[in-house]
């Protein structure tokens, strides 16, 4: 091997390990879940920096879903969502399906868009991969949950899929990151994190929840190969607060956080609830989206006239604070310190004070929302965003 090739798969090794598609996901199984919902979690990496929520009418079903803000509007392609029949679907990137000379534009956004809109169940789902016109550009571990209590992994690359059905596992739950279990050994990525994850899961006391999903693993810096985690240092060991972020479950690149919960065999099928953090996910907080409300969207996800959504605004503006550092290699440094003290505990009160609110109205409404007793609800929700992000204002000058 001559030099430049030599230097040419160094960088490309390097950069393998910087894929900004690096989301971490699981899927829960309903006996797993604290509510007897199953649960899909989602953190999302992508080069898209804005995202924003959107409803959509499939072929046959309304959907709610996570999308790109600066991509195609109307959308062609969604990364997170749920439908009015129970059924819901997220995915992360996979790097060791597909033939390494296969590059042709990827869909799994669009795949999963469309399987939205004609979805019911699991099984309608890989009847649906196996009408697809393999091979076909997708290469991605699809999570799915359905209303009749079903919860899987399709890892599917450009010439087929394997099923990977929650209920065959001890846990009840299972984890991705960007490799695939039926893909090529030790290829992809994502594998310090899949040990950080795994790790965490194991760890958890009962039973999952939705809280559980964003204060834990979604906000964990802990780092699996150096078995260090950041939050067990002290701010006098840390120099000037500065460190270096690398394979941590949230990255520079985390955009969104999306935990959706199903429904159970007995519920109403559009019951269905995504909570959403949309942006950096450590400096931006969960609030609830019910399907049933079907395009009645809260106002802080929804895209103003400059097509960036509010939630969004706001956590740009403090993700800007956490990484300070613009030129050179200075984007891959976060002020953990600051986060820690002051960001934090600010993200922290919001999503405690949303969880208490969205329980009790959901006791209040017998666990049956409507598109009516939702605008009430959002109309409530949106005054507490929009002091908080009051109080964020009022304290980030003296963060700088």
């Amino acid at each position: 091997m001559n030099k430049k090739v030599a230097l040419l798969a160094i960088a490309v090794l390097l950069l393998g390990g910087l894929r900004a598609g690096a989301c971490t996901t699981a899927v829960i199984s309903a006996r797993a879940s604290a509510s007897g919902r199953p649960m899909l979690w989602k953190q999302r990496d992508s080069d898209h920096e804005w995202n924003h929520i959107g409803y959509f009418k499939g072929e046959k079903y309304g959907f709610t879903a996570l999308v790109n803000s600066d991509g195609e509007i109307p959308a062609t392609s969604i990364y997170a969502g749920a439908n009015e029949v129970g059924f819901a679907i997220m995915n992360n990137v996979s790097y060791n399906l597909s033939s390494n000379d296969y590059d042709n534009p990827q869909k799994n956004g669009s795949t999963m868009m469309e399987a939205l809109g004609v979805c019911r169940t699991l099984d309608d789902f890989e009847a649906f991969l196996k009408a697809l016109p393999f091979p076909y550009p997708v290469e991605s571990n699809f999570g799915v949950i359905d209303a009749e209590g079903g919860a899987a992994y399709f890892e599917a690359g450009n010439t087929g899929f394997t099923r990977y059905d929650v209920d065959d596992t001890e846990e009840g739950y299972l984890c991705r990151t960007n490799f695939s279990l039926s893909g090529r050994e030790d290829d992809g990525s994502g594998y310090i994190r899949y040990e950080t994850v795994t790790q965490l899961f194991a760890e958890a006391d009962g039973k999952f929840t939705p809280d559980w999903c964003f204060s834990v693993p979604a906000r964990s810096f802990r780092h699996s190969l150096t078995g260090i985690d950041l939050a067990d240092i002290p701010d006098s060991a840390l120099g000037s607060g500065m460190v270096h972020d690398r394979d941590y479950i949230p990255r520079p690149s985390t955009t969104a956080c999306v935990v959706i919960e199903g429904v159970t065999p007995d519920m109403k099928c559009d019951q269905s609830r995504m909570w959403c953090a949309v942006g950096y996910t450590p400096v931006t907080y969960a609030i609830p989206v019910f399907i049933a409300a079907g395009e009645n969207i809260p106002e802080c996800f929804v895209l103003d006239e400059e097509h960036k959504a509010p939630a969004s605004r706001i956590s740009m503006e403090l993700k800007g604070i956490a990484y300070p550092v613009k030129r050179g290699s200075g984007p891959n440094y976060l002020h953990y310190t600051l986060l820690r003290s002051r960001i934090a505990p600010l993200v922290a009160e919001a999503e405690a004070e949303e969880f208490r609110q969205a329980a009790r109205f959901l006791k209040k409404c017998g666990d049956n929302v409507t598109p009516q007793n939702a605008e009430e609800f959002y109309g409530k929700m949106m005054k507490r965003f929009e002091r908080y992000c009051d109080k964020v204002h009022s304290q980030m000058a003296s963060w700088q």
